[in-house]
């Protein structure tokens, strides 16, 4: 069993750095403008990304306009996954480590970022520039606290906050606009 996990490990790092010496930290940076490009694309400019708005908006009222909702959902969640497996591969690789469970904790961090970008965590509508701004933020906010000595348990607080407040003036700013 540990051989064949080796083999895991050593694919997972063949695949997202080459087999090189190149930090893994500056290959997954490299790899997310194209993908954070294609993807903007692809929910800014076609009628599969106004699908997939109108569906976070109200799913009922897309579907009585004619769209085909379960279809859109499928391809949303196919995407998803992908994108799952794609970025578990360079976390795995990264940390030279295949465990379960090594992910566990994440969750408040990536929802922080993606709402201090402006997504609404309803749904309906966001960016992929503001999403990735405020994984900016959050990167650096959280390199910022490593580097001051900030224990981890007080760095959680902190994005918390952060969490309360980016929902607070998003919500603020959205009801001052209609």
């Amino acid at each position: 069993m540990p051989r064949r996990q080796s083999k895991f490990l050593f694919a997972c790092a063949r695949l997202t750095r080459e087999t090189t010496n190149r930090n893994p930290k500056t290959d997954s940076t490299l790899r997310f403008p194209p993908l954070a490009v294609v993807f903007s694309i692809l929910l800014s400019r076609t009628q599969f990304g106004r699908y997939v708005y109108a569906i976070g908006n109200n799913e009922v009222t897309a579907r009585f306009s004619g769209v085909n909702t379960a279809a859109v959902k499928v391809a949303v969640y196919t995407l998803a996954g992908f994108m799952v497996s794609l970025g578990a591969l360079i976390y795995t690789s990264r940390i030279s480590s295949a465990r379960g469970n090594a992910g566990y904790g994440l969750e408040l961090t990536v929802i922080a970022m993606v709402v201090l970008g402006g997504t609404k965590i309803t749904g309906g509508s966001g960016s992929i520039l503001g999403t990735t701004i405020g994984v900016l933020v959050l990167a650096y906010l959280q390199d910022g606290l490593s580097f001051a000595g900030v224990r981890a348990d007080w760095g959680l607080v902190v994005i918390g906050l952060f969490l309360i407040t980016g929902v607070f003036f998003n919500e603020f700013f959205r009801k001052d606009a209609h």
